[in-house]
């Protein structure tokens, strides 16, 4: 049986190592996330990583669902 201390060190190693793994899986956006207007009037700040990554997908499904539809032209020979 290991001592609390011990316990509670391997619980929390093998959560800091899910997560990381999670963080790469989900390719989270660092630096948008990181450069957010803290005390902006216009823009709400997001602290939540998991919410912030929920509202960038959303936002960037958006961007592509308003860009014009353009098929690609080959150049006659």
């Amino acid at each position: 049986m290991l001592p609390p201390e011990q316990a509670i060190g391997l619980i929390l190693a093998g959560l800091s190592y899910d997560l990381s793994i999670r963080f790469r899986t989900m390719r989270f956006p660092i630096l948008p996330y990181l450069y957010q207007p803290v005390f902006s009037r216009n823009y709400t700040t997001v602290l939540n990583p998991w919410r912030f990554w929920y509202l960038h997908q959303v936002r960037y499904l958006e961007r592509c669902w308003l860009r014009d539809y353009r098929p690609e032209r080959h150049p006659s020979p």
